[in-house]
């Protein structure tokens, strides 16, 4: 009996042993695979460190390159601004020395409200003075002659905006002072005025931004063929209701009320109907209604 428990005993330990022995190397395989993992981890976080420092020198690089690219845009466009500019200026004046070399040819009057009269009066002065030596009986040449030697007080800028009553597309009068209350542009133009027509998308765009807030544009058409004046309106997308003309071409009473002799000619009436400003255009007329209605 002492015999077979000493063999147990044995065979026990021996079975111990071989388990303490497994575990240990378990262990120190473990040891390794952690130390292994480890050492991977920080060489990821190191190879992450070193991308993430590429990367922002790459990004510094790209936003580098993109305002180099940005200065040199811009630079391009002010060097070609500064050539059209020169180039617009140059046109315009042998354009302005040709009107003037065959300023006693009434075709001289298709090309002169190019050139609109608040910057070029003595241009519009001598041409329609010379017109009307050589054609005082011309209806036209009359009527231009007339507006521009007729008095602007009553149109000079503080003074209450004459009134004005035609009627629309669809007969109806139209009064100016019906919008009393309202910020109004006073818009003198025709189908046929391409300065008028190069002017229209902006003054929708000012339109469209600024009506809810008050504005309201007047436009008083100084066609002769109604079909022409109301295709104008619709092509130029000129989406306020207040739209009017005799038919009388420059015989228009309202251009003889305010004395435009040439168009497109414009006049901004406050809310009481007061003449703030004439002849706003482009970017005047926007800085104006932003100084009246804010951004």
């Amino acid at each position: 009996m002492k015999e077979m428990k000493k063999w147990t005993l044995l065979r026990d330990s021996l079975v111990y042993r071989d388990i303490f022995d497994k575990k240990k190397e378990k262990t120190d395989w473990a040891n390794v695979v952690i130390a292994g993992v480890k050492a991977h981890e920080n060489s990821v976080v190191q190879q992450k460190s070193d991308y993430i420092t590429k990367i922002q020198a790459s990004n510094n690089i790209g936003n580098e390159i993109l305002s180099l690219v940005k200065n040199n845009i811009s630079n391009i466009v002010q060097q070609y601004q500064i050539m059209y500019n020169s180039e617009n200026e140059h046109n315009n004046t042998r354009l302005k020395n040709l009107l003037l070399e065959n300023k006693n040819d009434l075709a001289v009057l298709m090309f002169l409200d190019i050139f609109p009269k608040e910057k070029n009066g003595a241009l519009h002065s001598e041409i329609i003075k010379a017109l009307y030596l050589q054609y005082p009986e011309n209806l036209l040449v009359k009527e231009r002659y007339q507006m521009e030697n007729a008095p602007a007080t009553s149109t000079a800028v503080g003074a209450i905006a004459p009134e004005l009553a035609f009627s629309n597309p669809d007969g109806k009068i139209l009064k100016l002072s019906d919008l009393r209350g309202k910020v109004v542009l006073v818009d003198f133009w025709a189908s046929w005025c391409r300065p008028c027509r190069m002017e229209n998308p902006h003054v929708t765009a000012m339109y469209q931004k600024y009506h809810d807030k008050g504005f309201e544009v007047y436009s008083v058409s100084l066609d002769r063929d109604k079909n022409s004046w109301v295709k104008a309106i619709a092509d130029d997308k000129l989406v306020w209701p207040n739209h009017v003309s005799d038919l009388k071409y420059w015989s228009s009473e309202g251009a003889k009320i305010y004395g435009v002799s040439s168009i497109p000619a414009t006049f901004l009436l406050d809310r009481e109907g007061r003449i703030i400003s004439k002849n706003l255009r482009g970017e005047a007329l926007t800085k104006t209604l932003q100084e009246i209605f804010g951004e």
